[in-house]
């Protein structure tokens, strides 16, 4: 627990100093299966971020409102899998989800909240 507590700790302290970081707020995903493709949208605004796991090159992307490719990350087969089940398995199960980008540090990751 006191674990947990720790990592909590220093996840919101990065905020808090002022890394930098992109994020996605997720209420919803479209999935094109056959593509390996999933595209995390928000109720909020028209902002998305997408996970290509297909193509030769896996990528993760972030757009703002109005389709404009803000930040684009690649990541290894593996760690596209993963995150592709991740997602899937969260959004399925109706859990809150947010996937965030350091840009310095360049750390992927999915949270429960959005900062």
């Amino acid at each position: 627990m006191r674990y947990l507590s720790l990592l909590s700790l220093l996840f919101w302290a990065n905020f808090a100093l002022g890394q930098n970081w992109v994020q996605q707020e997720a209420d919803y995903l479209r999935e094109e299966e056959y593509m390996q493709k999933i595209y995390l949208l928000s109720d909020k605004d028209d902002s998305y971020a997408s996970i290509d796991c297909q193509s030769f090159i896996h990528e993760v992307k972030f757009f703002s409102e109005n389709e404009v490719e803000k930040v684009n990350y690649l990541i290894s087969d593996y760690e596209c899998q993963e995150l592709y089940s991740d997602l899937l398995y969260r959004m399925k199960a109706g859990k809150p989800t947010c996937l965030l980008l350091n840009l310095d540090t360049e750390e992927l990751m999915v949270r429960n909240v959005c900062q």
